[in-house]
């Protein structure tokens, strides 16, 4: 289980060594939660032997108008992008273990079209 909230999965496996697994994905709402769902459940198609594993999700997030995960904001003609992460809006962005104890730093990298003058 890891943390997703409006991700769109298009593919999960699990890769132990060589050999790739497949996964099922799902998201799903938290034990009593009244909100959306916010949890991604992963589920092998076979079972995965015990050792070292990495986890390997294809999937898209949408650019969210509001102020939660990654949101865009338009000053005049320039166009910005900017997260401030607060609780529970990392997992807006990208599937992730959304919690105080599994925080690690990350890098991002943005891939925008070069501008064209007219």
């Amino acid at each position: 289980m890891l943390h997703g909230s409006g991700l769109t999965i298009d593919r999960a496996e699990i890769a132990v060594g060589a050999t790739v697994y497949q996964a099922q994905a799902s998201l799903r709402k938290a034990a009593g939660a009244t909100r959306e769902a916010e949890e991604l459940l992963l589920v092998a198609l076979e079972p995965i032997p015990v050792g070292a594993a990495q986890i390997r999700i294809a999937y898209s997030a949408p650019l969210e108008s509001s102020l939660r995960g990654l949101y865009r904001v338009a000053v005049g003609a320039d166009r910005y992008v900017f997260t401030q992460f607060e609780p529970s809006d990392a997992r807006r962005m990208l599937p992730c273990f959304d919690d105080p104890a599994y925080k690690v730093p990350f890098d991002i990298v943005v891939s925008v079209p070069l501008a064209t003058s007219s």
